[in-house]
């Protein structure tokens, strides 16, 4: 199936599920709550804005989860529930019923099972396993199987599983000790679980919330973080957000802190830029460099002008080579697909891209890339990247393909990361210090209106599904920009580390 028509399956189950969210509490709307607790109650409310779509990426994302769990179960030796497969309209009731009936019998593993509290409580674990000890089935009882298409568990899994096991109390009598985590890697990860812990809690909260949400309770404050952009309801909260001047449009601000902020009385970024940094460290959660950091971030969202902290460390005037680096990935086929650099050296620039036209070249485009930067990597020389990513790549690829002559090791020795800079140098009139905000502010633009990380992972799949070469050169030219956008920034840096007039410097 092509990556378009398991989208299109994905867009219609959304659908279905966002249905059925005011009439059930389920796994969907526990993550929900745990996510983002206005998410879910902004899915509860029948009036106000309507939600985005979910975007192609994710939707791509929840498609692969599902294949992967449906491969893995097809591997295992499980008993269904009988239901797979059938035409007729099967209730939650009615499946509800079957599965505890199978639980009866003890098969060892169980699929496509619900359990169910009531009309309203249900949740759809991946998988049963059956124990030993005594239950109201008999001598077993069942302990609750995740599956996950990523290599670790997640606060997320730990209460998911929490809440099965609530479920399974209901059914079975016994709560189990733990559950199970199966990872993409093939690992087993056992989760203790426990009746009285913060998991339990935050179930509970969750179930009070929706509660609340039925009952046509206000839709909580909206709170501005990273994980927005791939919500449903992005546009309309980053809406209120900016209405109500909210602390969380700082860049780096935590939930709890902006709460401890708003019962402190700071409501806005203009309240937050007047306060004097010893109220601030006083609020439980900021000290005084976070203090610091938070004023200055203020200022300049409403000012609309940079705020200097520190002269930058960066010089690419200098005449050693400077060099650009960054790395593509794709989590599906658990391979780095793009390497780019671009080189400066004796005022004259060159892009290399070393591109895996197939994931099994991961390890050559590897041993290539090295080859390329090794006589580079000399004195003076800095190679300049964007956050964490790329030293990930570089220790992730050496341990994978090796380093036989050292040339990664001293590669990590030569990097700059211009995000630890960025932060450290000034505060920028930003919502989001991404390099797509940031180098845009400084006036550059990608040459796709829809370039992004996640659209070249989606080209090069696309690729890989329909050896379209045009999907490749559009991966290669995102990576190109990205590479010219932190060449751009870095230039920007080194010109501020010298024409920065000291009044400027607030530190």
């Amino acid at each position: 199936m092509t990556t378009a028509r398991r989208a299109s399956r994905s867009v219609r189950a959304e659908f279905k599920s966002r249905r059925a969210r005011r009439d059930r509490f389920d796994d969907q709307a526990l993550y929900s709550f745990m996510t983002c607790p206005t998410a879910l109650a902004r899915d509860l409310v029948q009036v106000g804005p309507d939600p985005d779509p979910t975007s192609l990426f994710d939707q791509i994302l929840a498609s692969d989860s599902a294949r992967f769990r449906s491969k893995l179960l097809d591997y295992s030796r499980a008993t269904s529930t009988g239901l797979g497969g059938t035409r007729r309209a099967v209730t939650p009731a009615e499946r509800a019923r079957q599965t505890r009936l199978l639980m009866l019998r003890g098969p060892a593993l169980i699929r496509s099972a619900l359990l169910a509290r009531g009309n309203h409580l249900i949740s759809r674990p991946h998988a049963l396993v059956a124990c030993r000890g005594r239950s109201n089935l008999g001598d077993h009882h069942y302990a609750p199987v995740v599956i996950k298409n990523r290599l670790h568990v997640s606060a997320e899994d730990r209460t998911g599983l929490t809440y099965q096991a609530l479920l399974l109390l209901t059914v079975q009598g016994r709560f189990p000790e733990s559950g199970q985590v199966s990872l993409r890697d093939g690992s087993q990860v056992t989760v203790g679980l426990e009746r009285s812990s913060p998991d339990s809690r935050r179930v509970k909260q969750a179930l009070q919330a929706w509660l609340d949400g039925r009952r046509g309770s206000p839709v909580p404050r909206p709170f501005g973080c990273a994980r927005c952009g791939s919500c449903r309801w992005n546009r309309a909260c980053q809406e209120e957000l900016r209405k109500l001047d909210d602390p969380s449009l700082i860049p780096g601000m935590k939930r709890k802190v902006r709460d401890n902020l708003l019962q402190a009385g700071v409501s806005t970024c203009h309240a937050l830029a007047e306060t004097e940094q010893a109220k601030l460290v006083a609020i439980p959660g900021i000290g005084k460099k976070l203090a610091a950091t938070f004023i200055s971030s203020a200022r300049a969202l409403s000012s609309g002008k940079p705020v200097w902290l520190n002269r930058p460390d960066v010089n690419t005037s200098i005449d050693e080579p400077s060099l650009f680096l960054d790395f593509e990935s794709e989590s599906s086929v658990d391979a780095d697909y793009l390497i780019g650099v671009l080189i400066r050296t004796e005022g004259q620039e060159r892009y290399f891209p070393f591109l895996a036209r197939e994931p099994g070249e991961e390890g050559a485009i590897w041993r290539a890339f090295l080859k390329q930067v090794s006589p580079l990597l000399t004195g003076g020389t800095k190679v300049y990247h964007y956050h964490s990513y790329e030293a990930a790549a570089i220790r992730r690829l050496s341990s994978r393909h090796g380093d036989p002559e050292g040339v990664a090791e001293r590669l990590l020795g030569h990097l700059v990361d211009l995000r630890r800079v960025l932060r450290d140098s000034v505060a920028l009139p930003l919502e989001s210090n991404s390099l797509k905000s940031v180098a845009r502010w400084l006036g550059f633009n990608w040459t796709g209106d829809d370039a992004s990380a996640k659209a070249s992972m989606i080209w090069y799949r696309s690729w890989l599904e329909s050896g379209d070469e045009s999907l490749l050169r559009d991966c290669v030219v995102y990576n190109r920009d990205d590479c010219l956008a932190t060449a751009v920034l870095a230039d920007w840096l080194s010109a501020m580390r010298t024409g920065l007039p000291r009044e400027e410097i607030r530190r």
